[in-house]
């Protein structure tokens, strides 16, 4: 037999000093019908209830005061009825007088009486104990007064149904057990003895004659059990002397004579005494548990915890189960307490000096076979064993269900119940229509099931037409929530989730997920990771979190954010972009054109519809892309990025140091004020500089760039290119191809340009006629006009009244002198190469 510790060792209750309590203890644990348990435990001169949920952890804010007055409460014993109400007895103290009492409680925890019942007074410190009565007629306590061991009967609300409780034999510390529906047995010890009596139920019991069962100091008397749980009729009692190093166990008959066929067993343990005691509990199908104190034999361990179990055959008997954590540096754990689950695992709590002193507890799987549980109306916990044919029902309430290894039948009832792989070694795949595939899901069904958590691996969970939860956890998983209104969880892993139909709720998590909402309004939430949601059909949020996120809205009119990071978003006319300042740098991938005044914190644009397309940018850093039609784009303020992309493309920088693309076909190109750089490529664009010191290049095709007021740099590159410097001195360069160079403002030494190529075969000079006056009135842009031959000469100065033009060979100026050899300056015009065969020919005007 290998059995495991199912939970994780929690501290029920750890000492603080500073509230002034001198110490924790006297805790006893018992089951609840749905799943969980309760801890009943001292700290300081107060007891307190603590309820744990069927998966071990605390039901939040339930520590349950036993009791306020402000007497000294001591040993107790607790019992829980059929319907989830639970009852408590204990010893109380004030002054040297000790009274005992008792409370009941419904469901919830509210106590049924405004008062405790008191049952005696005066009697010894001797710990009471407490039993179920037949057919939810209340409860049984068993207790010392004298020298004598009462058996008081209790109604549901702990009052005393006879006035004058039975007395059972003398001796001290009772316990009692419930074996039938109308017998119980009470154990005591008496002068190194352990003896019991069967007692008959009614309000004057009959009481049967008195049984040794062996010598001892301490017993625990249990009702065993058939395989369903119902009691057998059967019984054992646990007993073994204060300083005995064994535990012993004895089965017995309903007619209390010993089981001849099962003989005298040995539990194995140490130290059992008073106040270090051993526990047993009887298992479903006759099988004992017994809980005790006993060192693992190392240096500096005081004692631990131990769990064995025998088996029905009463002959086989567990290897020893560490519970808790393995004590040393002299601390150690006593006083442990076990009951059997309403699923058939174990909880057991102790005594616990690790560090401050506590009170500790856990949960053992010590199951051989596959259990049934019928739940309550209320929010149950329960988990299959590793063995095939589980049957996990709900009933009412919200229930959550732990997958066993084995196969499993979820039936939750009414409510919204979930089954969960979170313990599971593997991946599972998950149909809530249809039933589990693989994994520790082979052949699990579902009924009235809504939700579904995967394992810590990689699954496959798959809902039904109903609104379902389901959460992939840790692994890449596959995530689709059906019909229904869902929710889907990623978390950890990098997850594949589809809403489907519905209203659905997808929930990325960790690393990189990839989402989709499907039919109706879904809300995506990438969260951590570069995500890739798509809203599908309807008005969807979209919500893609930390990392670079990519964002589809599909139909409707969609909201979408993506977060910090450098996210992606694809839109059509109808959807909405919210993004926050230094949520990184951000792209609407649009079938609409777009303003990004509307869009703020949004950088880059790209169009990708039909047709023509208006982008504007906004004042961030902006780049914006055209798509095959003739695009109108304006980048306003900031340094933009302008694409035209095919078609015939009006494009301007405004405001900002811009760089701009003409693309394909013949694109209109504006800097705006700035350092900006025009680029044509193909076709035959015009590119304009205007303000600040540009870079203009055509690229392919018969170019126009214009330079605008700065310091200018004009490429032609190929094809028959016209180039207008300006103002400002420029730099002009035509390239291949036959290309102008176009002089259009009034020479001054101030904005001569540069032209770096001319080649005289090619290329040409425009002057406009208006600022060059002297060179006649003749000429357009469309039909220039050459010059006069004795309007240009070769030299360092005009040689005669009517040389207006000058080149300087060796210089490679090129000068205007209005005046010819006249009174007045030449100025310069522009700079070109030294040595050019430059002959009037090359010069028109316009």
């Amino acid at each position: 037999m290998t059995f495991a510790i199912w939970g994780v060792e929690e501290a029920v209750y750890i000492r603080n000093p500073n509230t002034g309590s001198s110490s924790v203890g006297d805790d006893v644990v018992a089951a609840l019908p749905d799943g969980g348990y309760l801890v009943l435990y001292r700290d300081g001169n107060s007891l307190y209830l603590q309820r744990y949920d069927g998966a071990g952890a605390k039901v939040p804010g339930d520590r349950i005061p036993v009791s306020t007055n402000g007497a000294a409460q001591e040993r107790s014993d607790i019992v829980v009825l059929d319907n989830g109400s639970f009852a408590v007895s204990w010893v109380e103290k004030v002054g040297t007088q000790y009274t005992v009492k008792s409370r009941a409680y419904d469901s919830n925890g509210a106590p049924a009486t405004p008062d405790p019942v008191t049952l005696v007074v005066g009697t010894g410190n001797d710990v009471p104990s407490v039993a179920l009565r037949p057919s939810g007629q209340g409860f049984i306590t068993v207790y010392k007064q004298g020298t004598e061991i009462k058996f008081a009967l209790q109604a549901p609300n702990g009052s005393l149904v006879n006035a004058t409780p039975l007395t059972i034999g003398t001796g001290r510390l009772g316990d009692v057990t419930q074996i039938s529906a109308t017998k119980h047995v009470v154990t005591y010890e008496r002068n190194g003895d352990v003896f019991f009596r069967i007692v008959d139920s009614g309000t004057n019991p009959p009481v049967s004659n008195e049984v040794t069962a062996d010598n001892g100091e301490i017993s625990d008397v249990i009702a065993l059990k058939n395989a369903d749980g119902t009691l057998s009729g059967r019984f054992a009692v646990a007993y073994g002397n204060t300083n005995a190093s064994t535990v012993k166990v004895k089965t017995y008959a309903a007619d209390g004579t010993v089981d001849k066929s099962i003989p005298v067993l040995t539990a194995g343990g140490t130290g059992a005494s008073e106040s270090d005691h051993f526990h047993a509990v009887a298992l479903k199908g006759g099988r004992i548990a017994v809980v005790y104190s006993s060192t693992a034999n190392i240096a500096d361990d005081n004692s631990d915890i131990f769990l064995k179990v025998i088996e029905a055959d009463g002959t086989t008997v567990s290897d020893p189960l560490l519970v808790g954590s393995l004590v040393r540096n002299g601390s150690g754990q006593y006083e442990p307490s076990i009951t059997e689950m309403a699923d058939g695992r174990l909880a057991v709590s102790f005594y616990d000096k690790v560090g401050n002193t506590r009170i500790s507890t856990n949960i053992v799987d010590a199951r051989i076979d596959k259990v049934t549980v019928n739940g309550t109306n209320g929010n149950d916990i329960y988990a299959g064993s590793d063995y095939n044919g589980n049957e996990l029902n709900g009933h009412g309430g919200n229930d959550k269900f732990f997958a066993g290894k084995g196969s499993d039948a979820f039936d939750g009832g009414t409510g919204t119940d979930v089954v969960t792989y979170e313990r599971s070694a593997g991946g599972v795949v998950v149909y809530l229509a249809s039933g589990g595939a693989t994994g520790d899901a082979q052949d699990d069904t579902y009924v009235g099931v809504e939700n579904v958590i995967g394992s810590q691996h990689g699954d496959t969970l798959i809902g039904d037409g109903s609104a379902n939860e389901l959460s992939g956890l840790a692994g890449n998983d596959f995530v689709s929530g059906g019909g229904g209104n869902d929710t889907l969880h990623g978390a950890a892993g990098a997850d594949i989730m589809n809403g489907d139909d519905g209203d659905d709720l997808l929930n990325g998590g960790n690393d990189g997920d990839v989402m989709t909402g499907g039919a109706g309004a879904d809300v995506l939430r990438g969260d951590a990771g570069n995500d890739v949601l798509d809203g599908g059909i309807g008005a969807d949020v979209l919500e893609g979190g930390d990392g670079a996120d990519n964002l589809t809205g599909g139909e409707g009119r969609d909201t979408m954010a993506g977060g910090a990071g450098d996210d992606t978003y694809f839109i059509d006319g109808d959807d909405a972009v919210v993004e926050a300042a230094g949520g990184g740098i951000d792209t609407i991938y649009s079938t609409a054109g777009l303003n990004l005044a509307n869009f703020a914190n949004v950088e880059n644009i790209y169009f990708i519809g039909t047709g023509a397309a208006s982008l504007l940018g906004n004042a961030d850093h902006n780049t914006l892309n055209g798509g095959a039609s003739g695009d109108t784009i304006f980048g306003g303020g900031g340094n933009d990025i302008l694409n035209g992309g095919a078609g015939l493309d009006y494009l301007r920088g405004d405001e900002g140091n811009d760089t701009i693309y003409g693309g394909g076909d013949n694109d209109y190109l504006l800097g705006g004020a700035g350092t900006d750089l025009l680029s044509g490529d193909e076709g035959n664009d015009r590119l304009l500089g205007e303000d600040g010191d540009d870079i203009l290049l055509g690229d392919n095709g018969n170019d126009t760039l214009v330079g605008g007021t700065g310091n200018d740099v004009l490429g032609g590159g190929f094809g028959d290119d016209q180039i207008w410097g300006g103002l400002g001195k420029d730099a002009l360069a035509g390239g291949a191809g036959k290309d102008v160079f176009a002089f259009d403002y009034k020479p001054n030494k101030a904005h001569a340009d540069r032209i770096t190529d001319f080649n005289v075969r090619d290329d040409s000079i425009y002057l406009e006629n208006a600022a060059f006056k002297k060179l006649g009135k003749k000429g357009t842009i469309d039909k220039p006009a050459k010059i006069g031959r004795a309007f240009f000469t070769v030299g360092d100065k005009a040689k005669d009244a009517n040389d207006y033009l000058i080149y300087n060979k060796k210089t490679g100026k090129l000068y205007y002198d209005e005046n010819g050899s006249g009174a007045g300056k030449m100025v310069e015009i522009a700079t070109l190469s030294k040595n050019l065969k430059l002959t009037y020919s090359d010069f028109f005007t316009i």
